[in-house]
């Protein structure tokens, strides 16, 4: 949306880094996801054969 907006105003002045920004900020977490995915899948792994609520909720 903030894109959009500053399309339909484009000019020689215009700027867009500012809204990247903004968005890489919220990649951090996927970022933090992506590389400790190994121990992710380790933890799912441990959690799906110590508790059987979880083991139910993974089946569902």
């Amino acid at each position: 949306a903030d894109v959009s907006a500053r399309l339909v105003e484009w000019g020689p002045a215009q700027g867009l880094g500012d809204v990247f920004v903004r968005f890489c900020s919220g990649l951090k977490t996927y970022s933090n996801f992506f590389n400790n995915y190994s121990l992710v899948l380790k933890t799912v792994d441990k959690c799906r054969d110590v508790f059987p609520n979880f083991r139910a909720f993974l089946g569902r």
